[in-house]
């Protein structure tokens, strides 16, 4: 009998955030008010997935949200861009 080669399968490729975004929405209106949702997903739809969207989950640091947030500063108010 001869063996049969053993393939390794790639390792999963990490959700990009406009993937996992609506799932994540979804999630949130279980725990918080209608509104609440709504907000929070015309912020990311406005604000963060046109910068972040194509972005893997694993890419997300620290310093791509600290540079974001220095790019929006630059062309919005202050209001606009708080944490």
């Amino acid at each position: 009998m001869t063996a049969v080669p053993a393939f390794r399968s790639a390792p999963p490729v990490p959700p990009t955030l406009d993937a996992y975004v609506d799932g994540w929405l979804a999630r949130r209106q279980r725990t918080v008010k209608a509104r609440t949702t709504a907000t929070y997903a015309d912020v990311l739809r406005r604000y963060v997935l046109p910068h972040l969207g194509a972005m893997h989950l694993l890419d997300i640091t620290r310093g791509v949200i600290v540079q974001l947030l220095d790019h929006l500063a630059t062309r919005k108010s202050p209001r606009t861009v708080r944490l």
